[in-house]
């Protein structure tokens, strides 16, 4: 069991997201291209404020409204950009927590979300180190199934204590799928969010399985 604790709600300039999740656990890089994404990530940086990253339900709006853009997205500090020839900017940045889109205003320029950052407090600590042990136990039978894993990853994986970040790491580097990414950026309880990983790769380890046997049924026909 959680609480959530809510904060202040704060006016942040925002980027809309098309087909792309990201998480608080640590550095993003990605490319923006359209003006309103532009001209909000520069009056951000020009005005030392942190940035609001909020995927779009669907990808192939090119000019989303409030409805296009999902209610729960991440405030991010921004840490470098590298401008590109086409006007874009290659940026990185820092996710800080999860954050509850409150209103959306939309102008010709940029779009700027009210945003109440939410997070969870700790209630069962019991609960917490069940459930991650358990995701560890998974995520070890899924690496299994994976084509040269980043060691990188899986050593920084394994030094990760809390499980909120845990989950969110895991996601941020292994989970495919834009849907799944969307659930588990929706959901702030951690042992919650941990349980829906877990089924995601159990599923993977499944469809994994599948392949593996009907590779092996049709090598042995071959062969005969």
């Amino acid at each position: 069991m959680a609480i959530t604790l809510e904060t202040e709600i704060q006016t942040l300039y925002t980027i809309a997201l098309r087909g792309l999740v990201i998480f608080p656990c640590g550095t993003a890089s990605f490319e923006i291209g359209r003006k309103k994404s532009v001209n909000a990530f520069k009056a951000a940086f020009k005005e030392g404020q942190d940035i609001f990253l909020v995927p779009q339900q669907d990808p192939s709006i090119p000019d989303p409204r409030p409805a296009d853009l999902m209610n729960t997205g991440v405030i991010a500090k921004i840490d470098h950009f590298v401008p590109l020839n086409d006007g874009g900017m290659q940026i990185i940045v820092k996710g800080i927590s999860r954050a509850e889109r409150i209103n959306t205003s939309v102008t010709s320029d940029y779009i700027i979300c009210g945003v109440r950052a939410q997070t969870m407090r700790k209630v069962s600590i019991t609960r917490e180190k069940i459930a991650t042990k358990e995701l560890y136990e998974v995520f070890s039978e899924y690496l299994n199934f994976i084509s040269k894993p980043s060691e990188e990853i899986i050593e920084e994986a394994n030094h990760i204590a809390d499980a909120s970040q845990l989950a969110d790491f895991l996601a941020s580097n292994f989970v495919i799928s834009f849907d799944e990414r969307k659930t588990l950026l929706e959901e702030y309880d951690a042992i919650k969010r941990i349980k829906l990983l877990c089924d995601i790769f159990r599923k993977d380890i499944e469809i994994f399985n599948l392949e593996n046997n009907i590779q092996q049924k049709v090598r042995h026909n071959l062969q005969k």
